[in-house]
């Protein structure tokens, strides 16, 4: 089997930490070039890969020979970004938040369908060790009518916070500023995948703290 070629648009926490060493690790595909425009991302990309081609634009990234692409840039790139895997014809996996809000992603769904282009958001949590356990249980009927799902995820900023251009803060900024509705998926995503019923209560508690962003979320899903 030829692996798939892919090539990521992004090296910075998700391009580097989560998606490269995924795309590394599955047989199944090879990571064949990355799409940064950072002068410190692209030596932090020599150091990781030596020799992997590096592009500016998705037309390079393109031009290199991929099969498809990743996107894991910050949020307010991604609409640009996928329209322009569709009209170069690459299947797009791109990250979550996909779009600032619901018009927008079901624009770039329409277009992609039309195109006959691949698109996925990348749902990783579906496939965490503990979600599937859950999930097999719920399915099985070994813990009974499940009336009530809790899941917690504490995320805390590095030393120094969390990068004033990273997408994270795109993401807290839009919050705030009520430009989108951009929150965090998981608790949507889970409920439907483990085959509960709508989230009717959810909860969830942030703080900011000098240095960086400290969330704490809570998620709550119960049956009404």
């Amino acid at each position: 089997m030829t692996p798939v070629r892919i090539g990521l648009a992004g090296y910075g926490r998700g391009g580097r930490f989560f998606h490269a060493p995924l795309i590394g690790l599955a047989p199944e595909c090879t990571l064949a070039a990355v799409l940064t425009r950072s002068p410190q991302r692209r030596i932090e990309l020599a150091d990781d890969f030596p020799g992997l081609p590096v592009a500016g634009t998705l037309g390079e990234l393109a031009v290199a020979g991929i099969d498809a692409v990743v996107i894991s840039t910050p949020l307010d790139t991604h609409e640009a970004l996928v329209r322009e895997a569709i009209a170069l014809g690459l299947p797009a996996v791109c990250d979550k938040p996909f779009t600032p809000d619901a018009a927008s992603a079901r624009a770039l769904v329409d277009e992609a369908e039309r195109s006959g282009v691949p698109l996925a958001v990348y749902q990783n949590r579906r496939w965490d060790a503990d979600f599937l356990t859950v999930r097999a249980l719920v399915e099985s009927g070994a813990l009974g009518e499940v009336t009530a799902f809790e899941s917690r995820m504490e995320q805390h900023p590095p030393a120094g916070g969390f990068s004033a251009t990273g997408d994270v803060s795109v993401i807290y900024k839009k919050r705030k500023s009520g430009q989108g509705d951009a929150g965090s998926s998981r608790g949507g995503e889970e409920n439907i995948w483990l085959r509960l019923r709508d989230v009717p209560w959810r909860q969830r508690r942030r703080k900011r703290r000098a240095g960086g962003i400290d969330e704490v979320e809570d998620e709550r899903l119960a049956r009404s």
